[in-house]
């Protein structure tokens, strides 16, 4: 795979990190964060997105709430996105890609995984 290859492949504006150890995510469906937690754990997160395995598909286009914690928050963080892909993964789970409506602040992806 030459150079531009691998640029086609990522075009990812931010770069995923990996969450910080205690760190869980709670994936419902649509912006009122209602419903089931569909979210098994998260996988990497970034300012504008973030990668999880979930128990069920979710259709691209679809709106989620994620609550995004760590013991070193006080309350978990409510983000609103959207689902970008669902693939399925070995073990009869999804990964899901969500893009967020806003960013995540810098203070905040410091709290939840490593810089």
């Amino acid at each position: 795979m030459n150079s531009s290859d691998k640029t086609a492949a990522n075009r990812r504006r931010l770069p995923r990190r990996p969450p910080l150890r205690g760190v869980t995510v709670v994936c419902r469906k649509g912006n009122l964060g209602l419903g089931a937690d569909l979210a098994l754990r998260l996988l990497d997160l970034s300012e504008s997105g973030a990668r999880l395995r979930a128990r069920e598909e979710l259709g691209k286009g679809q709106e989620v709430t994620l609550a995004l914690d760590s013991p070193r928050q006080s309350r978990p963080v409510e983000v609103v996105g959207t689902v970008l892909w669902c693939v399925p993964a070995e073990d009869a789970s999804w990964v899901v890609g969500v893009t967020l409506a806003k960013p995540l602040p810098y203070q905040v992806l410091s709290l939840l995984t490593r810089l």
